[in-house]
């Protein structure tokens, strides 16, 4: 996993911005994906995603606390029809991409059977199970 890192001075300008709709703590604070660098900018902290991982967090950036289908996904991920292997694979990508969000506060909880929703995480995270 990388760690996230910090902000250029123009990442602002690079991307596509969405912010949480939540009245939260994290309200404020500002999603910026970097499409050329396959970067999601979460306030100043950066994360960092392979190019699969990368189409899976844009299309869940954009629909921010909604559900978006698997088969929306796997379409945007893998360009396939939804099958055992195709979804295996998408579990795979989402759990990833949960470990990297994670840390800086964001999480992507599978609903099960039906789709996946990137959100605010309620509790920080612990290493306690």
């Amino acid at each position: 996993m990388e760690p996230p890192t910090s902000v250029p001075p123009n990442a602002g300008e690079m991307g596509n911005a969405t912010s949480s709709s939540r009245a939260d703590a994290h309200r404020s604070t500002q999603l910026v994906c970097n499409d050329q660098i396959r970067c999601l900018f979460v306030g100043q902290a950066a994360v960092r995603f392979t190019p699969i991982e990368y189409r899976l967090v844009s299309i869940l950036v954009t629909r921010l606390d909604m559900l978006v289908r698997y088969d929306t996904l796997i379409r945007a991920a893998f360009g396939a029809a939804d099958s055992p292997s195709v979804r295996t694979a998408l579990f795979k990508h989402l759990d990833r991409i949960r470990t990297k969000l994670r840390p800086v506060g964001l999480d992507a909880p599978g609903v099960t059977k039906y789709g996946c929703i990137l959100t605010w995480e309620t509790y920080p995270p612990t290493n306690e199970h």
